[in-house]
């Protein structure tokens, strides 16, 4: 129904922006200690620091995904001709489940 979708909307792009924001948190604690390894100037630490830059370019190509998919979500929650409101999703919510 259109409340369910404009709900499920809602919930996604809440979702994908909080785990966004907490990525991107976690590169700029993954770039301070790639900086503080590299301060102590040694073999296994440069090691260490390469270990972490590895596993950034994973997390860089999945921030990449996340916000095209977020593109595509604000996309589609602003689509809709409605925004909802919490009662009238659960005033349709029978004839959610009866359509279901």
């Amino acid at each position: 129904t259109p409340e369910m979708q404009y709900y499920q909307t809602c919930i996604e792009l809440q979702d994908l922006i909080h785990n966004y924001k907490i990525a991107k948190l976690g590169m700029k604690k993954q770039e301070l200690k790639i900086a503080k390894l590299r301060q102590l100037q040694d073999d296994i630490s440069e090691i260490e620091a390469q270990e972490i830059e590895v596993s950034m370019e994973q997390t860089k190509l999945a921030l990449s995904g996340a916000e095209r998919e977020i593109n595509h979500l604000i996309d589609i929650f602003n689509s809709f001709s409605h925004r909802f409101t919490r009662e009238e999703i659960e005033q349709a919510q029978p004839e959610y489940w009866k359509a279901r």
